[in-house]
């Protein structure tokens, strides 16, 4: 069964001015008379993209599809795949990113989700021209994705935000199945045990987020998580932390804590502003 939702890059929960806005962003970047590339997959890109629309803009038409929809697809996986380069709407969504900085900002933030969520995002954006309205249209965007791929449970969605932030896109995948398969049953703890044993990166990195992102939010929280028992130098007077991190151990300066996190985990300042994105759990 063909998923129209998936051809048009919206949600399966998306309102009927999401779907029409995602339908024009298409259109125009498919239309075979405009588009610069091969016509014979622009002419397929456009019936299948007309296709979806003339079924999912039908109320009636989308009632039934969804139902038939929901026997087939139980345990469908989100898209991080890629458009193909559109040069049309890479112009104007720099141009209106100029005097909208916010816009790219909530962007950005969605691209971590999927591509296609940010696409559709920045589509209706365009479509409407709701720019004063682009962050809580991002939240709304966001809590629909999290909503629809990780079920109503508030921990799992936060738990899965968190993974999708941290770029560990293959394990939130797996959450995404395991809510589908098992609903309502499926416990945090358990979750989290069997994802961080199966992708051990994930557990160092969504820790590190949660200490940035915590009251206290510096470096040396998450090096709590990875320290053994602290040395004293008495000579020096320095505090000195013996790190255990992937397979190693490292005798670190306290004041050379942040260049060993900037060298292992990127820029600290960076990492704190993934967090300042169109919604956060508190």
């Amino acid at each position: 069964m063909q998923d129209f939702y998936a051809t048009l890059h919206v949600l399966p929960s998306a309102d009927i001015d999401v779907i029409k806005a995602a339908y024009r962003a298409l259109s125009k970047r498919y239309h075979p008379d405009s588009y610069i590339g091969d016509k014979d997959f622009a002419t397929k890109r456009m019936q299948d993209i007309n296709a979806a629309y003339e079924l999912l803009g039908c109320a009636a038409k989308r009632k039934d599809y969804d139902l038939e929809r929901n026997k087939s697809f139980t345990g469908e996986v989100f898209s991080d795949d890629a458009e193909e380069d559109d040069t049309k709407f890479k112009e104007d969504w720099e141009t209106v990113c100029k005097f909208c900085p916010e816009a790219r900002s909530c962007f950005d933030y969605l691209h971590k989700f999927s591509h296609a969520l940010a696409f559709s995002f920045a589509s209706y954006l365009l479509d409407t021209k709701n720019f004063n309205k682009c962050r809580a249209l991002a939240q709304k965007f966001q809590n629909e994705f999290l909503q629809e791929y990780f079920g109503s449970d508030p921990e799992i969605q936060k738990f899965a935000r968190r993974l999708l932030l941290c770029g560990e896109i293959q394990a939130a995948k797996v959450v995404n199945k395991a809510v589908k398969l098992m609903g309502r049953s499926l416990g945090l703890s358990q979750c989290m045990s069997e994802i961080y044993k199966d992708y051990p990166q994930a557990h160092i990195k969504t820790q590190f987020f949660r200490a940035l992102y915590g009251p206290h939010a510096e470096s040396f929280i998450f090096l709590n998580l990875l320290k053994v028992p602290i040395e004293e130098d008495n000579y020096s007077f320095k505090t000195k932390y013996r790190i255990k991190y992937d397979g190693r151990e490292e005798l670190i300066n306290a004041p050379d804590i942040d260049a060993w996190v900037k060298k292992h985990f990127g820029d600290k300042e960076e990492f704190r502003n993934i967090w300042k994105g169109p919604a956060f759990w508190r």
